[in-house]
């Protein structure tokens, strides 16, 4: 199972650049920890935007803890204060 479309957020590198990352149809019902920052050691993510066709929770932790947000599906970018290291998708209704 998976969302349709993308879910983008965004994180700055070891040497002070920032990159986008995007997950194409993510897989759905299952905690995702995000690429670069899904370890509690390393910086978090920032700026996720959910450009899928399913909500997702996104959480300030890895594994899916610590203070958690819901983002609508095809909802508008969320702020860049709004930190993110792991995510969960809705599963669809069967």
């Amino acid at each position: 199972m998976a969302a349709t479309g993308d879910f983008t957020y965004k994180y700055v590198t070891d040497l002070g650049h920032e990159e986008q990352v995007t997950l194409h149809n993510p897989h759905s019902g299952k905690c995702i920890d995000l690429y670069a920052v899904g370890d509690d050691e390393v910086p978090a993510g920032y700026g996720p935007h959910n450009r899928t066709d399913t909500p997702v929770t996104v959480y300030r932790g890895s594994n899916c803890t610590g203070a958690q947000w819901r983002l609508r599906a095809h909802g508008n970018p969320a702020t860049d204060q709004l930190e993110v290291r792991s995510v969960r998708f809705d599963a669809p209704n069967s």
